[in-house]
């Protein structure tokens, strides 16, 4: 199906997660290039826009609305298909022309087609949509997002991560606290926490995040380090750092936008940091990086990625993901280790990661002067 030459309203889809819908910001800058006047939504669950939480909305580019979707993280079956009603007929007040689907679940297309959505993009093992392109899986996710555009005559012109920095560092850093010019470096040592599903094995060990940033505020003290903490019960912070180069703070997306560097696993707040031009080293275990690490090109920002990839690797994928089922891989709702070891994890030391902290702030400390 051919897309018509004008387009009034525009919807963006994806159920879940923090990270995946940073990641789909490409898609809504190229949507806003293409059609500059339509108004573009978008939807997702309450966890990512809640205002009582993360809120992810003020940042996002082009976008000034979010509709709220959390009928799959429904235990009671009842509640989730009322969820999904009331959701179809918000979307039919809506009257979109235009809606980019990034979940794959046929049930998401029928949704958009019960919500009268004329021109459905996505890919195409999804039932109800109208212009589609295949899900290819060597891709990393922005390109594989990208291609489901170029198929519906959207050129691929922009593959960048892109967040909207709500202040300025100065001002973000000096209401933490955190004065002078020092390099700010950002680290996250928690994720893997999503509604419906627990990846833990994701995370490289605390023991590990503690050695690092220790060993940076006892060689740097031109260097100011945040060891975040997270919003949930388990990623709170209970050591009391000595050196005065630590902060214990709790993340925030302004805080990230602060940081000059940027460490973590693969997690929510990694993508958060590549949206706002933070250079980011992360450290990648089951997950393939190649599909979905940051690779953004913005001058002056360098994205590092450690990953030793044992046979194992990658074990967490678009296939294994949904098999809740297979006790290989899944113990409830918490995605395990099959092989019981975390090698992929585990395997990589603290030297390694300092290595190649170092050789970053070099880069970065030279081009501050």
């Amino acid at each position: 199906m051919k897309l018509p030459d004008k387009v009034d309203k525009i919807l963006v889809f994806r159920s879940c997660c923090l990270g995946d819908v940073v990641m789909l910001t490409p898609v809504i800058c190229n949507l806003h290039a293409h059609f500059p006047k339509a108004e573009i939504k978008i939807a997702s669950s309450t966890w990512i826009f809640s205002k009582k939480g993360l809120n992810l909305l003020p940042y996002l580019p082009y976008i000034d609305e979010a509709i709220l979707y959390d009928a799959p993280f429904e235990k009671s079956v009842i509640k989730g298909l009322a969820k999904t009603i009331k959701f179809i007929f918000t979307l039919r007040k809506e009257k979109f022309d235009l809606v980019f689907l990034s979940n794959r679940h046929s049930i998401y297309g029928l949704i958009m087609k019960l919500a009268g959505i004329k021109h459905r993009l996505g890919f195409d093992e999804t039932k109800h949509m109208n212009v589609t392109a295949p899900y290819e899986h060597g891709l990393h996710f922005v390109h594989r997002h990208n291609k489901v555009l170029e198929s519906a005559g959207i050129k691929d012109g922009n593959n960048n991560l892109k967040l909207i920095p709500k202040r300025s560092k100065a001002d973000i850093a000096g209401e933490a606290g955190l004065t002078g010019n020092n390099l700010i470096v950002g680290v996250f040592p928690f994720g893997g926490t999503n509604p419906g599903t627990m990846m833990r094995i994701k995370q490289w060990e605390y023991a590990k995040y503690i050695g690092l940033v220790n060993s940076i505020a006892e060689k740097h003290s031109d260097i100011t380090v945040i060891f975040f903490e997270g919003h949930i019960e388990q990623e709170r912070v209970s050591e009391e750092f000595k050196s005065k180069h630590i902060k214990k703070l709790k993340i925030s997306f302004d805080l990230i936008s602060a940081c000059d560097i940027f460490i973590s696993g693969d997690t929510g707040p990694l993508f958060v940091a590549e949206g706002f031009g933070v250079s980011t080293l992360s450290i990648f275990g089951p997950t393939d990086a190649s599909k979905v690490a940051p690779q953004s090109k913005t001058p002056g920002v360098i994205h590092k990625v450690i990953w030793k990839k044992p046979d194992c690797s990658p074990c967490y994928t678009a296939v294994t993901a949904f098999k809740r089922d297979d006790i290989k891989y899944w113990n409830g709702n918490t995605f395990i280790c099959n092989t019981g070891t975390h090698t992929c994890i585990s395997s990589i030391s603290v030297g390694e990661v300092s290595s190649e902290l170092e050789s970053m702030m070099s880069v970065l400390s030279g081009n501050r002067i």
